[in-house]
């Protein structure tokens, strides 16, 4: 019977991925940021331990009512969450006006200890955690560009090869190293490159300052050195273009995106931890972003979530611990065009600041530590202090993921699924404690033993009073989140009247292009046992 308590608790408990985050929040996947509410069936997220886990549903409902608002240290974009979501935390680590949990952490004098708060029940002494991420796969270290040319090649030996309607003949590398020198020259394309593609042909562009005459001298060489392909300078008014003419380069330098508000990096190339990743920050870097040779100070932009998110991965897998900055698109004033321009697309700035710029090879006048309440990357995880919690009123669709981990990571910090999931645990945990203590009094009996069997019996009677207790929570839990998704409870939500057509369609999963018949089936069973 005890067996199949359980089984039914699970059943029920399947409503358990409450949801608790609104459709705005940026988690991080292979692909960089998604918003949550983009996501579906099937796409990796960053679980806790730093790996990615699959989405087995993306899971939607409305809300009204408070959210938690925290301002934390390292993400300019405040967290918004349900006040009873589960965050992972380093509980009163930060001593306050002193940098002391700093020096002890790195002396190994202190020991983190994780623990899973409810975002009501944070602190400002608290801290939050990013995993540091672990590649999808293992890291290729040769390329064969054949698999992704739309050309026809002629192959001279295991390295060489030529289009086949070239007069010319020009022979190029189809077998590339997946080295330093390639990755720095990916982060150069990634700043400073795109693609123009014709109807029988395609090329890569790069676009420097007239300044920039000796980046563009060592463009060349990396270009040549990879690929053992000239590239061509075309000297404009206002900057200078370098031009790979060669299809087959270009065919695979799609893959990495052709405008800045879709580069990216495919997941299976993308190095986290590994050696090259500080070639390919470095090779941005001196293509779009800015070194403050004054101050320890390092900024990188881009108009890409899926770059954006990509670099802020690697660097954390480095040890660097960037600050990130979301713009919103706005409309501004250009003197010189003498019109208005209006935005697109959000801009995302990454910050590396302190002593993490000791770790890149540029030219930056040092200064003493700054003291305070800052964040670090340390043991795997990155430490990102709370700075200020507040309360909002929030009345809309809020989201929530159910991942093989049961985590998965937003920008800011680690969650997971909402309190049922730790009630539910803990009732299990009781009934199988019930179920061992049960057996052992029955070998007390079948010994004689009355002593050890009383004392197993009162063992069981306080252990099930606490069960049916946790049952009771959960219960009520389950019949909020069924009252809140009733019809008159969305009616009143969205003040009128609203088509809801059957119950069923009340309880969805997004994106897994399955109806979800486990969950009608419990909606019902519910309802029928009311």
């Amino acid at each position: 019977m005890m067996t199949e308590e359980i089984i039914k608790i699970r059943e029920r408990a399947k409503i358990h991925e409450a949801w608790c985050l609104p459709p705005d929040t940026l988690v991080f996947t292979p692909w960089g940021l998604k918003e949550i509410g983009d996501l579906q069936y099937g796409d990796l997220v960053l679980a806790d331990d730093g790996s990615f886990t699959k989405v087995k549903a993306v899971l939607q409902r409305p809300y009204h009512g408070r959210l938690i608002e925290l301002r934390t240290g390292f993400v300019r974009r405040r967290i918004l969450i349900t006040p009873d979501h589960y965050v992972l935390a380093i509980p009163n680590l930060r001593v306050m006006q002193k940098d002391v949990w700093r020096k002890k952490l790195l002396n190994g004098e202190l020991h983190l200890s994780f623990k899973w708060k409810k975002a009501c029940e944070l602190d400002t002494t608290d801290f939050l955690v990013i995993p540091c991420p672990k590649n999808v796969g293992n890291l290729p270290e040769q390329l064969d560009l054949r698999k992704f040319s739309k050309r026809k090649l002629v192959v001279i030996d295991d390295t060489y090869a030529f289009h086949k309607y070239d007069h010319f003949k020009r022979e190029f590398k189809y077998k590339i190293e997946l080295n330093e020198e390639f990755y720095e020259l990916l982060g150069l394309y990634l700043a400073e490159g795109w693609i123009a593609e014709h109807k029988t042909s395609a090329h890569v562009y790069f676009a420097l300052g007239k300044h920039e005459t000796d980046l563009a001298e060592h463009i060349s060489k990396l270009v040549e050195s990879i690929f053992d392909e000239e590239l061509h300078w075309c000297n404009h008014r206002t900057c200078i273009q370098l031009i790979i003419s060669n299809s087959t380069i270009a065919d695979f330098f799609k893959v990495f995106g052709r405008r800045s508000e879709d580069k990216g990096i495919p997941p299976p190339l993308l190095p986290l931890c590994d050696e090259r990743a500080m070639s390919l920050v470095c090779g941005y870097i001196k293509g779009d972003g800015c070194v403050h040779s004054e101050v320890p100070y390092i900024n990188m932009s881009t108009s890409s979530p899926m770059l954006a998110g990509q670099l802020y991965l690697i660097l954390i897998s480095q040890g660097i611990l960037p600050s990130i900055d979301i713009i919103e698109p706005s409309t501004t004033f250009s003197p010189s065009l003498r019109r208005f321009l209006v935005g697109r697309h959000k801009h995302y700035n990454i910050v590396i600041s302190g002593e993490y710029c000791d770790k890149f090879p540029f030219n930056i006048r040092k200064r003493k530590a700054h003291k305070g309440m800052r964040g670090i990357v340390y043991n795997g995880f990155a430490l990102i202090p709370i700075y200020e919690i507040t309360e909002r009123e929030y009345d809309g669709i809020v989201y929530n993921l159910t991942t093989d981990s049961n985590t998965y990571t937003i920008l800011g910090g680690v969650v997971h699924n909402c309190q049922i999931k730790h009630v539910l645990c803990a009732e299990e945990h009781g009934i199988e404690t019930i179920q061992k203590l049960a057996r052992e009094m029955n070998e007390a009996l079948d010994r004689g033993d009355k002593d050890i069997a009383t004392l197993k019996l009162n063992q069981i009677q306080e252990l099930a009073l606490l069960t049916d207790e946790l049952r009771r929570i959960r219960q009520e839990l389950v019949d909020m989140i069924f009252t809140f998704i009733s019809e008159e409870k969305i009616r009143e939500l969205k003040g009128g009247e609203v088509n809801v057509h059957k119950e069923k369609e009340e309880i969805r999963v997004k994106g897994s292009g399955e109806d979800c018949g486990e969950e009608i089936q419990l909606f019902e069973e519910y309802k029928a046992e009311e």
